[in-house]
């Protein structure tokens, strides 16, 4: 996950690492972006990670994803990133996701109020949708349930701590141990103090929910940060909502 602007030139040593995928954040089109990641280098403003991305495209069969952040500001200009990415021909697939605060991070400011945040994540797909943009249903699936509960997900951060949360990342109780320790019997025994914790949910827990398989009651680190919050309309009007509309567009074109 990156901000795009150093892809090209770390990209030899993503090759020697054989990465799986590269996932570049964008925040709306290119007056949105520019406002809410200002840059001195105009290399690493909007237009200079899209030129990136171009060159990227142009160099191999790279699997990259564009995501964008929807934010109030954001959401209002998704049509115009979908042609602008159009216009300078990147083929990527584009993604969407809310942004939330971060550990070290406060987004009040930009966050979508929770009352229309599965509204407006699933009109940004279907604006794309409209664009020709298409999703694989469930492609948001592995976030389902928080990867705090899940033995193989984890972050490594710059100094090669390995952490369970990326929004955690920094805070020593989302810590497991440094990378030269993995597969260590210290390894071991910080995740799985992980994966067997209680989950926030009882419902998740005893059975009450049909959407128990799919969630262990939403992120984590959102929950500790906002208080806790059922992620069922999440995945009722939200992640259903563009599985339902993934469909039945495809069976309509069939």
């Amino acid at each position: 996950i990156t901000n795009g602007t150093l892809v090209l030139k770390e990209i030899g040593l993503l090759d020697s690492i054989r990465f799986d995928c590269i996932q570049v954040t964008l925040d709306g089109g290119e007056i949105t972006h520019n406002k809410l990641r200002r840059s001195r280098d105009k290399n690493d403003s909007y237009r200079g990670i899209v030129k990136k991305l171009f060159e990227l495209q142009k160099r191999g069969d790279y699997n990259v994803v564009i995501n964008c952040n929807l934010s109030p500001q954001s959401e209002q200009s998704v049509d115009e990133l979908i042609k602008d990415l159009q216009e300078q021909n990147i083929k990527y697939p584009l993604i969407f996701s809310l942004v939330f605060s971060g550990s070290q991070n406060n987004c009040k400011n930009t966050v979508i109020s929770s009352i229309r945040q599965e509204k407006s994540w699933v009109n940004a797909h279907i604006h794309a949708m409209n664009f020709g943009y298409t999703f694989q249903p469930f492609y948001r699936n592995p976030h389902f349930s928080c990867g705090l509960f899940k033995e193989n997900s984890f972050w490594i951060a710059p100094d090669g701590m390995i952490y369970k949360c990326i929004s955690g990342i920094s805070l020593d109780e989302y810590k497991v141990c440094h990378i030269s320790e993995y597969g260590s019997q210290k390894y071991i025994n910080h995740v799985s103090q992980f994966t067997e914790a209680q989950k926030q949910c009882e419902k998740s827990e005893n059975g009450d929910c049909k959407y128990r398989l799919v969630c262990d009651g939403g992120c984590f680190f959102k929950n500790q940060q906002e208080g806790w919050r059922c992620s069922k309309n999440q995945i009722a009007n939200g992640d259903l909502k563009v599985l339902y509309e993934t469909v039945c567009r495809g069976c309509r074109k069939g």
